[in-house]
């Protein structure tokens, strides 16, 4: 029940925006490790986890867990797999969110977890930068300031991935009020955010009718 509340929140936040930037299956793939695979079936998920394997096989049974709504299995896999390979950024990113959706919201290992990962990858792909403003963003009261500070980051380094423009625009509409809003709004100009227009639009940009 933990992960379908996680899932209905982020979803709430900008599951629209997934389907825009990365096609329709994108939500799947961001809570499944937001890797380009397909999504795990449940019944591939081994408990107990078997010791010594490679760190793809952890991310596979992390996937597997997520699947099938066992966050305390989620976050196993995710343990091993740092351990496995402590310089993958995104293996420190599946312990944030392993952690938290077995905690029911960040706390000091989750954020220590998230900082391993800037450290590693400071700006990572579009996928993974993404991943961490939806993530911030869904849990934003809990974020310490020098997390809220490198979120803004990521969306600021969006700003320059023309393909980023729809996720942004939709952050810009539906994120509350606050740093986090403000800053997608700036990156999108000419979107409209509670019935005021954020600024001229560029020429290029794609027309914001709504």
């Amino acid at each position: 029940m933990m992960l379908k509340k996680h899932i209905q929140r982020r979803k709430g936040l900008s599951g629209l925006g997934l389907r825009l930037l990365f096609g329709a299956g994108a939500a799947l793939v961001l809570y499944a490790g937001w890797q380009q695979r397909p999504w795990i079936d449940a019944a591939e998920l081994e408990s107990p986890l078997t010791d010594g394997r490679s760190s793809a096989y952890y991310a596979r049974m992390f996937d597997a867990a997520l699947a099938k709504d066992a966050p305390e299995m989620a976050l196993a896999a995710a343990r091993k797999e740092t351990e496995t390979a402590p310089r993958d950024y995104r293996a420190w990113q599946r312990l944030a969110l392993g952690t938290t959706l077995t905690t029911g919201r960040p706390d000091r290992d989750s954020l220590r977890a998230l900082m391993t990962s800037y450290e590693l990858a400071p700006y990572p792909g579009p996928a993974d930068m993404a991943w961490r403003v939806d993530f911030a963003g869904a849990y934003w009261p809990y974020m310490p300031d020098v997390i809220q500070k490198l979120t803004l980051t990521q969306i600021a380094a969006l700003g320059d991935i023309s393909k980023s423009w729809d996720r942004r625009r939709v952050w810009c509409k539906t994120l509350p009020d606050g740093a986090l809003a403000e800053a997608a709004c700036a990156t999108v100009p000419g979107t409209w955010r509670k019935g005021v227009r954020q600024g001229p639009p560029p020429e290029d940009a794609p027309q914001d009718k709504s």
